[in-house]
C-alpha cells in the first residue's frame, strides 16, 4: 500500500514539469520516455512473476522504474525551461490565483462526477440485473475502453495546439477550427462505431466463449454509448484547453443526478437496457447539449446554433 502511495505521490511532486513539454507542444517526448519506461516495467515484471512470484518485488519495480521515468523528465523540462529557476520567487498575481482556483474546483466537480456515472451504471447493472451479467458486461467494457484509449490520441494530441490557438488566434479562426474538427471527428467515430457493431459480438464469443456475448439490441446499445463519449472527446479538448471548468461546473451535477434518477427508473422495467439507455440520454440531453454551448458561447464567443442544427 505504501509503495502505490509514494508512487501517487511521486506522480503529482514531479508531474508538474511535464505539464510545461506538453503545453510546449512537445507531448512526444513524453511519450517516448513513457513508452520506454514502461517496456522496461513490463520485462521487469515478467521476470519477477517467473523467477520469485514475490507480489511485494513486483510492486517496487513499478515504483521504480515510474520514479526514475519522473526524475528524467524532471530533469529534462528544468534544462530546456531555465526559467524556472530564474522566477523561481516570483508571486503569481492575485487575478491568476483566483481564476485557477475557480478552474480547479470545476474541474474536481467533473471529474467526481465522471467517476460518479462510471461507478453508477456498473452498481446498478449488478444489483438490478446481476452480477454474471455484469461479468459479461466487463467484456464489452475492456473492448470499448481500450478502443476509445486509441481513439482519444486524436483530440489529445492537439490539445497543446488548441490552447495556443486560443491565445494568438481569432475567435472567428478558432470557430472554423472547431467546426472542422467536429466534422472530422464525426467521420472518424461514426465509422468505428459501425466497425466496432460488426466485430465486437464475434471478437467477445472467440476469446470469451458463445455464451458470454450480449444481444444485438443491448450491443447496439453500447456500441451508441461508445459513439457518443467518443464524441464528447473533442468538446472535452477544447473545453481543458481554454480553461472553462468553472463555466461548466453545473453540468457535472445535472449528469451525475440525471444518469442516476434514469437508469433507475428505465433499469426497472428494462433491465440492462434501460440501465444504458439511461446512460445514453444523459450524454444527448445533458452533455452533447450543454458542453457545446459553453464551450462555443463562452470560449469561442459566437453563437451555437449551427453546432445544434449540424
Amino acid at each position: 500500500y505504501m509503495f502505490f502511495l509514494f508512487r501517487t505521490v511521486t506522480n503529482y511532486y514531479f508531474g508538474y514539469k511535464e505539464i510545461l513539454l506538453s503545453a510546449n507542444q512537445e507531448q512526444y517526448k513524453v511519450t517516448f520516455i513513457t513508452n520506454m519506461a514502461w517496456s522496461i516495467l513490463y520485462v521487469a515484471e515478467m521476470i519477477i512473476s517467473v523467477t520469485t512470484g514475490n507480489f511485494l518485488y513486483y510492486v517496487i519495480a513499478i515504483f521504480t522504474v515510474n520514479l526514475i521515468r519522473a526524475i528524467i523528465l524532471n530533469i529534462k523540462a528544468s534544462r530546456q525551461f531555465p526559467e524556472l529557476r530564474k522566477y523561481r520567487n516570483v508571486k503569481i498575481d492575485r487575478d491568476s490565483i483566483n481564476h485557477l482556483k475557480r478552474n480547479t474546483g470545476g474541474l474536481i466537480i467533473t471529474r467526481l462526477s465522471s467517476v460518479l456515472v462510471t461507478t453508477t451504471d456498473s452498481l446498478l447493472i449488478s444489483a438490478m440485473v446481476g452480477t454474471a451479467f455484469l461479468g459479461k458486461y466487463a467484456n464489452y467494457q475492456m473492448i470499448t475502453t481500450g478502443l476509445m484509449s486509441i481513439s482519444a490520441l486524436l483530440p489529445q494530441s492537439i490539445t497543446a495546439s488548441i490552447g495556443n490557438a486560443g491565445v494568438t488566434e481569432s475567435k472567428r479562426s478558432m470557430s472554423k477550427s472547431f467546426e472542422t474538427l467536429n466534422l472530422a471527428s464525426f467521420f472518424i467515430y461514426s465509422s468505428l462505431t459501425i466497425i466496432l457493431l460488426t466485430i465486437v459480438n464475434p471478437l467477445v464469443e472467440i476469446f470469451f466463449g458463445p455464451d458470454r456475448s450480449l444481444p444485438f439490441f443491448s450491443t447496439l446499445l453500447i456500441c451508441i454509448n461508445f459513439y457518443l463519449n467518443n464524441q464528447r472527446e473533442l468538446l472535452l479538448t477544447f473545453k481543458s484547453s481554454l480553461g472553462l471548468y468553472w463555466e461548466d461546473r453545473k453540468r457535472p451535477i445535472a449528469e451525475g443526478l440525471t444518469n442516476l434518477i434514469v437508469s433507475i427508473v428505465l433499469g426497472r422495467y428494462m433491465g440492462f437496457d434501460g440501465i444504458i439507455i439511461g446512460t445514453i440520454v444523459t450524454n444527448v440531453c445533458i452533455n452533447l447539449a450543454i458542453e457545446p454551448l459553453v464551450i462555443i458561447h463562452n470560449g469561442l464567443r459566437t453563437s451555437a446554433l449551427w453546432y445544434y442544427l449540424s
